[in-house]
């Protein structure tokens, strides 16, 4: 097989991926601000509200509402950061940062299962919940914005000889007696 051969072999063409797709970040982001903002306000709904049986779901809310806040508040805060590669911080912030596509999107999905516990008394909470289920499962499509990609890696090994070198070296040393020498210098002042 020849060289031409095997590039045109390992050379694909760019997938087309369907607009859906390629615009997915944008969807998954802007979807996850509409229901951070329909989570906060359930949460202060229903902490408010009267009813100290449901009272609960609205705490829970807060909490979650924090979580997903601070996970999505990520991206700007990483564009931002000065810390990249070294310290104990940045080792927990690229802990962070790791938590993303399908990890983020479970995360959420987690999130969102204990407010259907309650059943329908809380409808903001119902609300709520189905629409972090909506984007967790957008953040796991995010996962195959770029389709599956394979990694061909191949290695050529290209024979080399070493060309021989002839080194000439001389060597030098002379033993003098410190007395002596210091007398010498003392002598030339």
């Amino acid at each position: 097989m020849s060289d031409r051969e095997k590039d045109r072999i390992l050379t694909t063409s760019p997938t087309k991926t369907p607009p859906f797709l390629r615009n997915i970040t944008i969807i998954a982001r802007l979807s996850t601000l509409a229901t951070l903002a329909v989570m906060w306000a359930a949460a202060i709904y229903v902490v408010q509200d009267k009813d100290r049986a449901t009272q609960y779901v609205g705490f829970y809310l807060i909490g979650a509402s924090v979580v997903v806040t601070f996970f999505e508040a990520t991206w700007i805060i990483n564009k931002s950061a000065c810390c990249r590669q070294e310290g104990c911080c940045c080792f927990c912030w690229q802990l962070v940062m790791w938590v993303d596509n399908w990890k983020k999107g479970i995360l959420y999905l987690l999130i969102a299962f204990p407010v259907f516990l309650e059943g329908m008394r809380t409808v903001l909470g119902i609300v709520s919940g189905f629409l972090l289920i909506v984007c967790g499962l957008l953040y796991i499509l995010k996962t195959f914005k770029d389709g599956i990609v394979y990694t061909v890696t191949e290695t050529q090994y290209i024979p080399t000889t070493t060309p021989v070198i002839k080194l000439v070296t001389h060597e030098i040393s002379t033993q003098t007696d410190d007395q002596q020498y210091y007398q010498q210098l003392g002598a030339n002042h």
